[in-house]
Parts: structure tokens; sequence; C-alpha cells
């Protein structure tokens, strides 16, 4: 599991992240190379989490980040934990430019504003 900022950016700098995988799996996947040439493609199958064992120790890592959630000293100030993933759009938003910088300041600011209205902000 990691920790840390989001972000470089004023967003990301708002919120944390917790991230989580196996190491070390058991589970094993498959490379089929389809062609003689080095420019086509394999076909791979990464069959992720086929061996149960890989199953529960994710399971078993969820409910780590779950215990920590409720915690004293993180639930004060891990306000409205929710899931994300690196998709295409949080890519682009990632890369370090001015655009990026103005377009998550904004949100930065809408972010501060709507936290600072929240009824949990009490």
């Amino acid at each position: 599991m990691d920790g840390g900022k989001s972000s470089w950016h004023p967003l990301g700098k708002r919120l944390g992240t917790l991230a989580l995988w196996v190491n070390r799996s058991y589970s094993t996947g498959t490379v089929v190379l389809t062609d003689r040439s080095h420019r086509t493609e394999p076909e791979v199958d990464f069959n992720w989490l086929s061996d149960k064992r890989d199953a529960e120790r994710l399971q078993q890592g969820f409910r780590f980040i779950a215990r920590l959630l409720q915690h004293n000293s993180l639930s004060s100030v891990a306000l409205d934990p929710f899931p994300s993933a690196l998709n295409a759009r949080a890519k682009r938003v990632s890369k370090i430019n001015r655009t990026n910088y103005a377009l998550t300041s904004v949100l930065a600011l809408l972010m501060d504003r709507v936290s600072a209205a929240a009824p949990w902000a009490d």
C-alpha cells in the first residue's frame, strides 16, 4: 500500500491517495506471439486474481484501508473517501503545464468552498 498526495497541481495537493496492489502474485498469465514480426503486439492475458490467494490478499488490503479510514487520526482529515483510477482524463490533467495548473486551481477553489459549506465542516 502507498499513500500520499495525488498530484503536483492544486487539486492534487488537496487530495490524498491510498494505493493498493498485490506484489509477488501467485496468479499467472500468458503471452502468445501471434506473428514472427517484432512489430506485431503479442496477445497478453494477465489472468489477474486467478489464484484465490491473490484475491484474498487484495481483500485483506481493502479491509485494512477501510480500518485506516475509520481511525480517529485519519477520519478527521479524510473526508468523503472515493475510489479512483488513473484513466485517460486523469493522465491528461497530470501533465505539467499552465493549462492544467489553471484548471486544477479552479477545481481546488470549488472543492474548498464546498468543503467549507458542508455540514461535516463544523
